[in-house]
């Protein structure tokens, strides 16, 4: 929701001095964070198996449907047995081989320089939203840019105007955040281009509202 990056060096001394469990969501992290892609791990260079339960989705950045679970063999055992997953559906094969086929382009030169293109867009979508005065959270590398309102009623004016003219957005307010906490929610791709991010711009302008 913060557009935040835990430090996850930090979390991984704490949980060996204190002898704890580290469970990690990656489901906006992985396919864009990282110079391969690989999510919060990649991003600090960190051995996976320093993190004893990765999980994350296929529907984001692999454009698929479902998620994972990643662990020890003990640990995907104990999953594998069950009775959530051995009553769940299975994914479909052909979701399942255009998954595999989206890591694998991720980690080929042009997923590589996808994956610089997005960090580009990144810097330019912020860097010009804070020019035109707005309070952006988040950490410069993540792919999710949250835009923070005082105000629902500007949220929803802005929401009704974007509509209006062809751009859909994530508007999230209470009780899904404080009352003074109203954002709209961006999410940045390699495939945006200047000429849309510069719509994006017009269109959630207050002052032309």
């Amino acid at each position: 929701m913060e557009g935040t990056i835990l430090k996850l060096p930090r979390l991984i001394s704490l949980k060996k001095q204190y002898k704890a469990y580290l469970f990690i969501d990656e489901a906006h992290s992985i396919g864009s964070l990282g110079p391969r892609g690989g999510g919060v791990c990649d991003y600090w260079n960190v051995d996976p198996r320093e993190v004893d339960i990765l999980m994350g989705t296929f529907t984001k950045s692999f454009g698929g449907c479902g998620g994972y679970l990643a662990g020890s063999h003990s640990f995907i055992n104990y999953i594998r047995n069950n009775s959530c997953f051995m009553d769940s559906t299975t994914m479909p094969p052909p979701v399942a081989t255009q998954i595999s086929k989206a890591i694998q382009i991720i980690q080929t030169p042009s997923g590589i320089e996808r994956l610089k293109s997005l960090k580009r867009n990144l810097s330019y979508f912020r860097r010009r939203l804070k020019e035109m005065g707005f309070l952006v959270y988040g950490h410069r590398d993540s792919p999710v840019v949250p835009v923070v309102f005082s105000s629902l009623a500007k949220i929803d004016l802005i929401g009704k105007y974007s509509l209006d003219s062809g751009l859909a957005l994530t508007l999230v307010g209470s009780p899904a955040t404080s009352l003074m906490g109203a954002r709209i929610r961006f999410c940045i791709s390699s495939g945006h281009t200047r000429e849309m991010l510069d719509k994006v711009y017009e269109y959630t302008n207050i002052n032309r509202l």
